[in-house]
C-alpha cells in the first residue's frame, strides 16, 4: 500500500487497518496467555474482555452486556478449574461456585454501564441476583437445598399474586373511570 496522506485515505481502509491491528493483538494475547492459562477459558475470556473494553471505549452498553456475560462465564470456569489452589473452594459445590462467578459477570454489566455507559442498566442485577441466590444456596449445603426446594415449589404463587395485583389495578382503574 502506498503512502497516502491521512486526509486523503478512505475511512473504510482506516477502519480495516484498525480491526486488523486489534485482531492481531487479540490473537497474540490469546497465544501468549495460552502458555500460562488453559486455552479453553481464553476462548471465552478474551472475546468477553474485548467486548467489555469496546463498550467502555465507545460508551456502548451493547458491547458491555455480552462482555460481562462472557467474563462471568470465564471467571466461573477459572474458579472451578482452580479449586485446589483456593482453599475456601476445595470442598465446595462446583455448580454453586460457577453460578456465583457468573452472577459477578452480570453485576459487572451494571457497574460498567454506571461508570462508562450513556445510561445505567439495572436489569442485569435480576438474573445476576437469582444466580447468586441459587449459587449461595448450593454452597450452603443441605439447608440451601431445602430452601431451593421450597422456592421451587412456591414460585408459581408469586406469579399468581402479581397477576391478581394487575387485574385488581385494572378493575380499580375502570371503576374510577365510571365514577
Amino acid at each position: 500500500m502506498e503512502n497516502i496522506p491521512a486526509d486523503q485515505q478512505n475511512p473504510s481502509e482506516e477502519n480495516n487497518a484498525i480491526w486488523i491491528g486489534v485482531g492481531l493483538i487479540a490473537l497474540g494475547l490469546l497465544f501468549f496467555l495460552g502458555q500460562f492459562i488453559e486455552m479453553g477459558v481464553l476462548f471465552v475470556a478474551l472475546p468477553g474482555l474485548v467486548m467489555m473494553v469496546l463498550g467502555i471505549v465507545r460508551r456502548s452498553s451493547g458491547w458491555m452486556i455480552p462482555g460481562g456475560i462472557l467474563l462471568g462465564v470465564a471467571l466461573g470456569i477459572i474458579a472451578m478449574e482452580n479449586q485446589a489452589a483456593l482453599p475456601l473452594l476445595a470442598e465446595a459445590n462446583e455448580g454453586g461456585i460457577f453460578l456465583l462467578a457468573f452472577a459477578l459477570g452480570w453485576g459487572s454489566i451494571t457497574v460498567a454501564t454506571l461508570f462508562f455507559g450513556e445510561e445505567t442498566h439495572w436489569w442485569p442485577l435480576i438474573p445476576g441476583g437469582i444466580m447468586a441466590l441459587i449459587g449461595g444456596a448450593l454452597l450452603a449445603g443441605e439447608a440451601g437445598e431445602q430452601f431451593l426446594q421450597v422456592v421451587g415449589n412456591l414460585w408459581p404463587v408469586v406469579l399468581i399474586i402479581i397477576g391478581a395485583g394487575i387485574l385488581f389495578g385494572a378493575w380499580r382503574g375502570s371503576q374510577q373511570q365510571n365514577v
